[in-house]
């Protein structure tokens, strides 16, 4: 290969220089593999010079940073440096074009003749990249994979050593049974072809299924690529082989990948593509032992690849072969012939012509095809989404945008992956400058009503927990039906039904979920604030108003004063049915006392499918009660005791020091209350604790090597109670032990749902400059300022 070269000093590279094409042979390396032994590393470098053209005939240094260095040495302006590549180690090769790459990111050599090609797509973060693309939703694992098959793989820093990657062929391991040691990955278990990562591949192979690998820029083989991101899709591959090794005394399997379009050069490796030669094959022997079929797959000699059987991975000599064998050159030239046509289950964008905006969401005939039960293909459906949405067409209303597009998108002008943060708009980085604003589909409350069959009533607790959880159904105020739940020394929850003769009145829930849908509250996906992968964020859109609110994602706040109306009039609804409900108990108040008027309102979007894990709304700053308001599709609300107060002690098993409250329904509730009336001292009794450690099945170890049972910190507390949430249904939580010693969830079941939620901040634990607007009187300002105002709430006065 030949390039440009300036003089040694390349930091300062003068306009002017003689420059030539940076060829192709830049690229024309076999492999991309880790050295194979000491003695390449420690080799000597073999250097001479001929019509000042540079010749390395051997590049064995350790970093391409040393490599850097041999290319410049010495170089003046105008001289070329060559590469003969047929007289290079393939680990050598790989690590000068790994230089190369860099001294042309750096500018210290000049290619201006050679357009080097970029990704199909990229993406800056991990959770970017799942939002966006349909076949990759892995936030943590190196592969995706769903009913046991594979269909993305990420290869990123921490590979194995005898990992490659070129132009048309992928080797990698399966994944799983692996952990780091001195940058790359060891086996510290041995895998099996039945079960786990290996079963899958293999079941990907037996469907004739392709699959996208997409790679990290801490990988070797794009490391100095100018255009390469920090994650990079590459291309369709095929699977087309599997098969095990023998790896520090564990069984690894390896797999072969192969790129499905042959005739196209690939933007990480770009070259000329060869002719295809189908008939270059590697040998195939059957093994005298077990009688089973093996490729040659490395150069040293045959192996048998069986692992059940005796003669697996030994050599002739009845020893086991080497881990550090190199891969045979008819098996890395082999190619499927084209005519074999796979099954591809996702396009890797859409045609570019077409200008189009990717929604994830997977086509259906991707899951016929794949022959998957009707109940795997709706929750395939729910969780790998791939719908192709043409620009032209967003300015219409479209029903995929408003529902199956809240995850993501690639933008169709950089290739960027973008989560969708804007409720009504696809807006990629500043950088890029794309921004589309969306026309979605207004969904009509008839359709949400007639998709969300109504419940007749809350579930009823089915637990036997009588008295210490009490439950009341009656008639309420108004025409409302309430349901309220009681647990003794903790709190209550109230669950207010309300009915179409009150929805449909002025300013009612009718009229709020239409005016909800005109794009006033200016909703936004926000990043969480502690999430186990950095960048991802909430399921729900959400939009604050009056005082500010920290809960799991931070969000702006917009003052009351400046509130749309409809946001108002929902606040004053609320208001008014925590009153009737206060009037219509009497001296059984919902608090015990009146609490304070709410000053904030936090509003939440769900799209379909969208959702809200357990939670609790136990900040500090708050006040006793909580007021929501359910507007559009049915949502289920699940409440249970925190684990720890259910269990009697943390997941990671240290025991509740002295049980303050015993929760009902929580397990060994009744020993528990026991043990709490017989040592009423705690933790501060030797006898207690045993007798809790003894109750709890912890280990009779010493105190401080106290473990729990395998499996019993990852339990999971059953649902306490759950109420069916239709549109216009309120629900009030009393009481701030509620909050402490139970959470709640919330499953929206239908298209589109808004929650208005109303606390009461203590302004005097706020910044100082926090608190503007903490006596605003949401009524006043309705009566004041917006026409139509004689019912604010929404709801009569009648008694």
């Amino acid at each position: 290969m030949a390039f440009s070269a300036g003089k040694r000093k390349h930091s300062c590279m003068q306009d002017g220089l003689q420059q030539s094409h940076f060829y192709e042979e830049l690229n024309e390396s076999t492999n991309l593999c880790s050295p194979t032994s000491s003695e390449l590393l420690n080799a000597a470098k073999a250097r001479k010079v001929q019509d000042n053209q540079t010749i390395i005939k051997q590049a064995e240094l350790e970093s391409p940073k040393g490599i850097e260095h041999t290319l410049l040495e010495g170089l003046e302006e105008g001289d070329q440096i060559v590469t003969k590549n047929a007289e290079l180690e393939a680990p050598q090769q790989t690590k000068c074009k790994n230089a190369l790459w860099h001294l042309l990111e750096e500018n210290k050599i000049r290619t201006p003749h050679f357009n080097y090609p970029a990704p199909l797509a990229w993406a800056d973060s991990r959770p970017d990249l799942c939002a966006a693309l349909p076949y990759f939703k892995s936030h943590q694992g190196g592969t995706y994979h769903h009913e046991k098959l594979i269909f993305s793989l990420l290869l990123d820093g921490h590979g194995m050593k005898h990992d490659l990657v070129d132009d048309q062929v992928i080797i990698s391991r399966t994944g799983g049974s692996c952990i780091g040691e001195d940058g790359f990955m060891v086996p510290n278990e041995s895998q099996s072809i039945v079960k786990g990562p290996p079963s899958w591949y293999q079941n990907t192979i037996d469907h004739n299924m392709v699959v996208i690998p997409i790679i990290g820029n801490r990988h070797p083989a794009i490391q100095y690529h100018p255009k390469a991101k920090r994650y990079n899709v590459m291309d369709h591959f095929r699977v087309t082989d599997i098969w095990p090794e023998r790896s520090h005394g564990f069984v690894t399997y390896k797999i072969r990948f192969e790129k499905l379009k042959l005739d196209e050069p690939s933007w990480w490796l770009p070259k000329t593509p060869s002719i295809i030669d189908t008939s270059v094959q590697p040998a195939v022997k059957t093994c005298g032992t077990c009688n089973k079929t093996s490729k040659q797959i490395f150069t040293i000699e045959w192996l048998c690849l069986n692992e059940a059987c005796t003669k697996f991975w030994k050599n002739s000599d009845d020893k086991y072969a080497a881990e550090d064998l190199e891969y045979n050159p008819d098996f890395l030239k082999a190619r499927v012939d084209p005519k074999k046509r796979p099954f591809i289950p996702c396009a890797i964008l859409p045609d570019p012509d077409q200008n189009v905006i990717w929604a994830p969401q997977m086509p259906p005939s991707a899951l016929r095809a794949l022959r998957i039960t009707q109940g795997s293909a709706r929750k395939f459906r729910n969780e790998t989404k791939g719908y192709y949405v043409s620009e032209s067409e967003i300015s219409g209303p479209r029903k995929e945008l408003n529902c199956w597009n809240w995850k993501g998108f690639v933008c169709p002008r950089c290739g960027r992956c973008n989560p969708r943060s804007l409720w009504d708009s696809l807006k990629c980085s500043e950088e890029c400058g794309f921004h589309v604003e969306l026309q979605l589909e207004r969904i009509r409350l008839q359709d949400i009503l007639r998709a969300t069959r109504r419940s007749e009533s809350s579930i009823k607790l089915k637990l036997n927990l009588e008295p210490r959880l009490r439950w009341y159904d009656g008639p309420g105020k108004q025409g409302f039906q309430y349901s309220k739940w009681v647990l003794d020394n903790i709190g209550s929850v109230t669950h207010i039904r309300s009915n179409s003769e009150i929805n449909k009145r002025p300013h009612g829930p009718d009229e709020l979920f239409s005016r909800f849908q005109q794009g006033e509250l200016k909703l936004q996906r926000l990043p969480l604030v502690s999430s186990v992968v950095r960048g991802e964020l909430t399921r729900h859109f959400a939009a604050n108003f009056g005082l500010p609110y920290k809960f799991i994602a931070r969000v702006n706040t917009t003052p009351f004063s400046e509130a749309p109306a409809c946001v108002l009039h929902a606040v004053a609804r609320l208001n008014e049915i925590g009153r009737c409900l206060r009037v219509h108990e009497g001296t059984e108040k919902a608090c015990g006392t009146v609490p304070e008027k709410p000053n904030e309102c936090l509003i939440l979007g769900y799209m379909e499918t969208m959702q809200i894990g357990y939670h609790d709304d136990g900040e500090k700053e708050l006040g006793d009660e909580i007021r929501t308001l359910s507007l559009g599709s049915g949502a289920r609300m699940n409440i249970r005791l925190k684990a720890k107060y259910y269990f009697g002690y943390t997941p990671s098993g240290t025991i509740i020091p002295d049980d303050p409250i015993v929760p009902p329904g929580c397990e060994h509730e009744q020993e528990r209350r026991q043990l709490k009336a017989m040592y009423p001292e705690g933790m501060a009794s030797e006898a207690y604790r045993k007798a809790r450690e003894k109750l709890h099945g912890f280990s009779q170890e010493p105190q401080d090597e106290k473990t729990l049972p395998p499996g019993r910190g990852a339990r999971k507390p059953p649902v306490l109670f759950s109420m069916f949430l239709n549109h216009g249904d309120s629900v009030i939580m009393h009481e701030k032990a509620l909050q402490k010693y139970c959470e709640h969830q919330v499953v929206p079941v239908g298209r589109l749902r808004f929650a208005v939620t109303t606390r009461h901040v203590i302004p005097d634990m706020l910044a100082p400059g926090e608190r503007a607007g903490q006596d605003f009187d949401v009524e006043s300002h309705i009566r004041e300022f917006h026409e139509d105002s004689a019912n604010i709430s929404g709801l009569d006065k009648r008694s």
